[in-house]
């Protein structure tokens, strides 16, 4: 019966360390995805500052 027992503790120590992983992992998803939406954003905007630079610069001519 103790084995048991012993075999019932390990399963719940490793279900919280699988479920404490997954929780690690979907945070860094998250991260994730807010860093590629902000870096996609960067670039959208990058894009948009060179036309009009490229714009200012052909009113100089």
């Amino acid at each position: 019966m103790n084995e048991l027992h012993e075999a019932d503790k390990k399963i719940e120590e490793f279900h919280k360390t699988f479920w404490d992983q997954e929780h690690k992992h979907s945070r860094i998803m998250d991260d994730y995805k807010k860093i590629k939406a902000e870096l996609n954003q960067t670039k959208t905007d990058m894009s948009k500052l060179s036309d009009m630079f490229s714009i200012h610069m052909r009113s100089h001519r």
